[in-house]
């Protein structure tokens, strides 16, 4: 099974309140359900994106994508799979993705605003294959993250200086000491802000992604 719908050197592409996905059972999909390459200012509002699909959006050396509204759920790799940049998610929900990286990028930045991160369980949340001098990142501003997602970051923030978490996102964890994400401590699903004496604190700038100080979580 290829991908759903797949574009290649297109430029202003717009698509609006739609639901794609394969009706196949999981992990019999080697297509996305939306591919680009090599494309050009593109707008997906309103979407509905779901597996057995490897990755939500695969994009390949493409500029400008930015999602708003949209939901990616159920996929069999992952939740995106970028090479390309200026790419923006505004208000999406993730959830219930599997696989491998759920964020893959190469080469790649992205910011996230308000978006949540919910049920999603892989191999790793960031790219598995980050390197310090890696030109990917991400910011994440106003997000809140599910428990998985949570204790992931918790592991994988601390040699990723390229992935910015605002002070105002939020975790499902509680906050001790020494977190404790074993199913016994799990019964409360409140989202609790981070202490910002723990929290990551970074620097935002326009080109690039760097993170000047931060403190482990």
């Amino acid at each position: 099974y290829c991908d759903v719908l797949y574009f290649n050197d297109c430029s202003d592409i717009v698509i609006e309140n739609i639901t794609f996905g394969h009706t196949i059972e999981q992990g019999n999909c080697q297509g996305a359900v939306l591919a680009f390459d090599y494309c050009r200012k593109i707008s997906l509002d309103s979407l509905d994106l779901y597996g057995c699909g490897t990755y939500g959006v695969v994009a390949d050396h493409t500029v400008g994508i930015t999602l708003k509204d949209c939901i990616i759920r159920e996929c069999s790799y992952g939740i995106v799979d970028l090479l390309c940049s200026d790419t923006v998610f505004e208000g999406c929900t993730f959830r219930d993705n599997g696989g491998f990286d759920m964020l893959s990028l190469s080469g790649s930045f992205a910011h996230f605003e308000g978006c949540s991160f919910t049920g999603n369980k892989g191999d790793s949340f960031l790219p598995t294959y980050y390197h310090s001098d890696s030109e990917s990142g991400a910011r994440f501003e106003r997000c809140t993250f599910g428990r998985w997602e949570s204790q992931r970051l918790n592991e994988e923030l601390k040699d990723t200086g390229n992935f910015v978490i605002g002070d105002d996102c939020q975790f499902e964890a509680e906050i001790t000491e020494n977190p404790d994400y074993s199913e016994e401590s799990q019964e409360d699903n409140e989202f609790v802000a981070l202490d910002m004496a723990r929290l990551k604190v970074a620097s935002f700038d326009a080109q690039v992604l760097t993170a000047k100080e931060f403190f482990i979580l």
